[in-house]
């Protein structure tokens, strides 16, 4: 690669990475820019967002910070950049200017494989999930109000339109308390609670079939019966 770079001209080489990434711009993908891979990632993160990283890293190898030899800054400088790994800020570093303050959107990384999720590409789950709450609860409340107003209707058939309101409020109540305790409830007055007391008064009176047992039945009901007997 070196020697084919060496024989073009006029000469590919250029000064400086801003010159080699204009280059890029002009010749429009017949231009390939050679460069470090982390200062590759930061232009490829910048407006107008037209250059991309071609295939894999050449090779990989890492910072350093130059000292003299024998300083005394040099185990302080390793033990401070050790610190830093250890608690996440060289990553955080990374993250800030890399990725959070990054100028363009893109759909795929550099290898092609695909971006990873954020808020923005799965908000419109939680939109939707939202609105069918909604929806549901709007459901629920229609529902509630026509079985409220139908209670109330059943309450009081012959009501005028300025009782509606309190016969509608009675029944709204009745079916709050049916959801929250989970029984019927008769309010006193109402047709409903009228029919539960002739049920439950019907239910001590003794069953029988025959003519008698009735007879003895209303003997015992009525104080003011007195038995008589005939004779022929």
């Amino acid at each position: 690669m070196g020697r084919y770079m060496e024989s073009q001209v006029p000469s590919v080489f250029v000064s400086n990475y801003a010159e080699g990434i204009e280059k890029v711009r002009q010749h429009k993908g017949r231009y390939a820019f050679l460069l470090e891979a982390t200062a590759n990632e930061y232009e490829n993160n910048q407006l107008p967002c037209d250059t991309m990283k071609v295939g894999a890293n050449l090779n990989s190898i890492g910072y350093g910070i130059a000292t003299p030899f024998g300083s005394d800054w040099k185990d302080l400088i390793n033990l401070a950049i050790l610190a830093l790994q250890e608690k996440g800020e060289l990553k955080k570093l990374e993250m800030k200017w890399w990725v959070e303050l990054t100028d363009c959107v893109k759909d795929t990384s550099a290898d092609g494989s695909g971006a990873s999720l954020n808020l923005s590409k799965v908000a419109g789950i939680f939109y939707i999930l939202t609105g069918g709450m909604i929806a549901s609860m709007l459901a629920a409340l229609g529902e509630f109000l026509y079985r409220s107003r139908i209670e109330a209707r059943k309450s009081d058939s012959n009501s005028l339109v300025g009782n509606f309101a309190k016969n509608l409020k009675s029944a709204l109540s009745s079916q709050l308390r049916l959801s929250v305790q989970g029984g019927a409830v008769a309010q006193p007055g109402t047709q409903s609670f009228e029919a539960i007391k002739r049920q439950q008064t019907a239910s001590f009176l003794p069953a029988s079939n025959d003519k008698d047992s009735s007879m003895a039945s209303d003997n015992r009901l009525s104080p003011t019966y007195q038995p008589y007997n005939t004779a022929v």
